[in-house]
């Protein structure tokens, strides 16, 4: 079940290290202190928002980085992308997870809206040892300002 989650994981993360590929294409957003709001839902429960700030360097936002990702989504047997698509300014992912006892499906969307702005969203679908759990993420996301030499 450990590798299971770790597979989830990765699936919701792929969203949202989906924008490494396009900053190193045309830096749709700009590197510095960025402040991320995350609601995450699961099942009939109440939202929990998280809110904290980051600072993305050049070296965060490489082309390298975001491959090594998908190499390793693309090397994990219990899960394959069905879609994945990037226009440079938006990215849409779709995936399948399945092992002993569990099967996940799920899609996502990442939106550069400017180049101070982007908001993403995941939606999963899960049945482990035969009980379903649905969750939804949802995050926005805004630049604030160079990030501070110790940071």
């Amino acid at each position: 079940m450990k590798s299971m989650a770790n597979s989830g994981r990765l699936a919701i993360w792929l969203c949202a290290l989906a924008p490494l590929h396009a900053l190193s294409a045309s830096l749709p957003i700009k590197p510095g202190l960025w402040e991320e709001e995350t609601t995450v839902k699961r099942g009939g429960g109440e939202p929990h928002t998280v809110t904290i700030k980051h600072c993305l360097t050049e070296a965060d936002l490489s082309k390298n980085r975001f491959y090594q990702t998908i190499d390793r989504m693309k090397s994990n047997k219990a899960c394959h992308l069905d879609q994945f698509n990037d226009t440079g300014k938006s990215v849409n992912a779709s995936w399948a997870c399945s092992g002993t006892n569990v099967d996940m499906h799920g899609s996502g969307e990442l939106v550069f809206d400017t180049d101070t702005h982007f908001h993403a969203s995941t939606s999963e679908h899960t049945v482990a040892a035969g009980r379903a759990l649905d969750t939804s993420v949802v995050v926005n996301a805004h630049w604030l300002s160079t990030c501070s030499a110790g940071g």
